[in-house]
């Protein structure tokens, strides 16, 4: 048994325990998907529902072609508070289908 000399974080060991199971992006992806309704509103996300994440590209599946349209105007700032929400760069782009 390894002994530890050290005190880590717990949300650290958390990290590299899932980074060593190679289960990290999975997990940074199911996140996304969860905090897309806390990012955009109630109001947005009942209409815009996120299907999955492919490559850090998030796929969204909106109401209506004027939705999408209108969320692609606002693509660089859901990226950006995605992101901020994960504390790291994880989404680069976002698809509206």
């Amino acid at each position: 048994m390894r002994r530890v000399n050290r005190l880590e974080r717990i949300d650290q060991v958390i990290k590299r325990v899932l980074k060593g199971c190679g289960i990290e992006e999975e997990i940074t992806e199911e996140r996304c998907l969860k905090l897309w309704s806390e990012i955009m509103g109630k109001r947005i996300a009942d209409k815009n529902k996120p299907l999955y994440i492919k490559d850090r590209i998030i796929f969204i599946r909106s109401a209506s072609p004027v939705w999408a349209k209108e969320l692609s105007f606002e693509k660089k700032e859901i990226i950006k508070k995605m992101n901020e929400r994960l504390s790291k760069r994880f989404i680069k782009d976002v698809i509206f289908i």
